[in-house]
């Protein structure tokens, strides 16, 4: 008797304990039976969606979905039949005032006393103001990629002695064709008059070693058809 009232003290204390993090969870944590309707909906799936429980429990968890979701939430639900877990899985859903947001969802099959498939419990984080700044960030890399590939100056990274990245202005500027013919296929020394080389190594060995944070200086430099040039260096 004594072990029976022990095993039920510790279940009342574990469903408290869960249903404490359910309803202090910043995550939206919704249930859904295999229907698709909703069963559960903790406080935070009224922060990040907008609707209260009793606007929601009953209802399809289709009312988040953008108007061409359903295909999605069926696909979903097919997966949760076959007891498949689903982790992080992306996708946007639309608040109650119409604002869409990027979610990450973690779902979960539900399982009755006998082990049968009953529903779905699923986790969704907001995850919208990431998503926003690697838009942005993507945005910005490319408006800067547009500038250095268009740019007359040439623009160039080093690494063991070889040019890693050279842009279009700066293969025209040695008489290349291409960056193609000057990446990892020929070696700073070859651009530089001979006079000038153990400057120029110098110069690029104290920036590699740390040793300066800026360089400026000038050399001769040989364009590929053997003409010498004069060449200005910041980096």
């Amino acid at each position: 008797m004594n072990r029976g009232r022990e095993r039920a003290g510790w279940h009342a204390y574990a469903e408290s304990w869960y249903r404490a993090v359910v309803e202090s969870s910043d995550d939206a944590i919704v249930g859904k039976d295999l229907d698709g309707f909703i069963t559960s909906w903790n406080p935070g799936a009224e922060r990040m969606f907008g609707y209260g429980a009793e606007e929601a429990i009953g209802r399809p968890i289709a009312m988040l979905f953008p108007a061409d979701g359903a295909k999605e939430e069926g696909a979903l639900l097919a997966r949760v039949r076959t007891g498949e877990h689903i982790r992080h899985y992306e996708a946007e859903r639309v608040r109650k005032d119409g604002r869409v947001i990027a979610v990450s969802v973690s779902i979960s099959p539900v399982l009755d006393g006998a082990g049968r498939i009953v529903g779905a419990s699923k986790i969704a984080r907001d995850i919208t103001e990431r998503k926003n700044a690697e838009l942005a960030l993507r945005e910005s890399e490319g408006r800067f990629r547009a500038l250095v590939e268009q740019s007359l100056i040439g623009i160039y990274v080093i690494q063991d002695d070889r040019f890693r990245y050279v842009n279009p202005g700066f293969a025209a500027m040695f008489g290349y064709d291409s960056p193609a013919d000057v990446i990892d296929r020929v070696e700073v020394a070859e651009l530089v008059d001979p006079a000038d080389r153990r400057t120029v190594a110098d110069h690029v060995r104290r920036r590699l070693a740390g040793d300066i944070d800026e360089i400026h200086y000038g050399f001769v430099g040989r364009r590929r058809d053997g003409i010498a040039i004069d060449v200005e260096v910041h980096g």
